[in-house]
């Protein structure tokens, strides 16, 4: 924050000192710069001064009454119970003490790490679990436009007694991105040409998926009902049991992802016949302004570590609507690269599909490799993931269904010569 001179506040009006107590409160930037994090040293007429420059413009709070108060409350019953008599479990937050919220928060609240406000992990696999909600009048059909509060209030208020589940699914058991190298002279018989396990073969034409974390190949195991194999190679790899699916988990980046590609063609038995296996890379993506959970197929990706674009081929994305796809080493060259490379206001960020297509294109003609990507943040995003695991496993469920609709129309444009010959691969 902007310090500002320490100015005298005493003639200002109760009301504004009130509500500038609550606007520092909220923010720890601001308590500790125009607080010294003390409520006895505030300088109101800086904070003021602050938010006439500044804050409005930052779309900063300045009031005690507010949603994401409530939903401090809501989210924690102790204090519910303590400054809102615990009405807000029924959905009422106007008995509550909101300076008294916010002066736990500040005091106590943020270093214990309580949830605050009313979006959260929670809440966004809630409305994404129940369509009724999602579509309703609570969210419109967008993420990006659902009312939080309110869903937090419906699971207060009737969604626990309809016995919804409200919250995020369990984790699922962790998987390395990269497994334990295997011992020195163990690799090379499993990848002698057209060999690999028995039990990662594909017995017959089938599909090979490459995602870049369990995260997001969560909803694939469950729905395609995969079990391990390969165990001790250098890719986590699952095949499902009638052998038409084998999913491989690359770890993050472009090189990982092709190394994936190519690991993935040799366990399969697709590197004995080209053309006789689909490809197709999942995961999470960012764009500039589509709701989170949207879907978006790849017609070209440009490799920003080369500055080249390769292209997919339009329908193995049928019925899905296509974007630039953009790949980058760092999530920081994102936001850059917007203003760029041409059309890249409307692409998919991603850190796979570039390394995914340059070697897929060589194990698979161009009609047999796709690349679907679920909005999840945005381009200015720093970190992956974000948001968190459960999240990005939700959003890759409630894309589930188009994503089939395009694995099975891969999985029925495979050549029948191409089907009955790798029964023998």
């Amino acid at each position: 924050a902007r310090r500002r001179p320490n100015l005298c506040s005493s003639a200002m009006p109760d009301i504004d000192v009130a509500r500038l107590r609550c606007y520092a409160f909220r923010y720890a930037d601001l308590f500790e710069a125009y607080c010294g994090n003390s409520l006895a040293s505030c300088d109101y007429a800086g904070l003021k001064a602050f938010h006439e420059k500044h804050g409005r413009a930052e779309k900063r709070i300045m009031r005690c009454a507010s949603s994401d108060v409530a939903c401090y409350a809501m989210r924690n019953p102790d204090l519910s119970a303590a400054w809102c008599g615990g009405a807000t479990a029924t959905g009422d937050a106007s008995q509550c003490e909101w300076a008294a919220l916010l002066q736990h928060y500040a005091d106590a609240g943020r270093a214990e790490g309580r949830p605050y406000g009313c979006e959260g992990d929670d809440v966004r696999c809630y409305v994404t679990r129940y369509p009724d909600l999602l579509d309703g009048g609570y969210c419109g059909g967008s993420l990006d436009r659902c009312d939080w509060r309110a869903l937090r209030e419906h699971w207060e208020a009737s969604g626990e007694q309809e016995g919804r589940i409200f919250g995020c699914s369990p984790p699922s058991p962790p998987a390395p991105l990269l497994a334990s190298p295997p011992p020195a002279g163990s690799l090379s018989p499993s990848l002698a040409p057209g060999g690999g396990p028995p039990s990662c073969r594909l017995s017959r034409g089938g599909l090979v998926w490459v995602v870049a974390t369990p995260a997001e190949a969560a909803p694939l195991f469950r729905h395609l009902k995969t079990t391990s194999c390969a165990a001790g190679g250098p890719f986590a790899t699952h095949r499902s049991a009638d052998g038409r699916h084998m999913l491989v988990i690359s770890g993050r980046g472009r090189a990982l992802a092709a190394a994936a590609v190519g690991y993935a063609s040799v366990l399969s038995g697709a590197s004995r016949r080209r053309g006789s296996v689909a490809w197709m890379n999942v995961g999470i993506g960012a764009h500039g302004s589509l709701s989170a959970g949207t879907l978006r197929g790849l017609r070209s990706v440009y490799d920003s570590s080369r500055g080249t674009y390769a292209s997919f081929s339009a329908p193995a994305a049928e019925g899905v609507e296509l974007s630039l796809g953009v790949s980058v080493l760092r999530l920081a060259e994102m936001a850059s690269l917007q203003s760029h490379v041409p059309s890249a206001s409307d692409a998919i960020f991603d850190s796979e599909a570039a390394g995914f297509l340059e070697v897929g294109r060589l194990v698979a003609p161009l009609e047999q490799l796709a690349a679907l990507k679920v909005v999840a943040i945005r381009p200015t995003a720093t970190a992956w993931p974000s948001p968190t695991d459960s999240a990005v496993e939700m959003l890759v469920e409630h894309a589930w269904p188009q994503v089939r609709l395009v694995a099975d129309k891969m999985l029925a444009a495979l050549p029948q010569e191409a089907a009955d010959r790798c029964s023998g691969c």
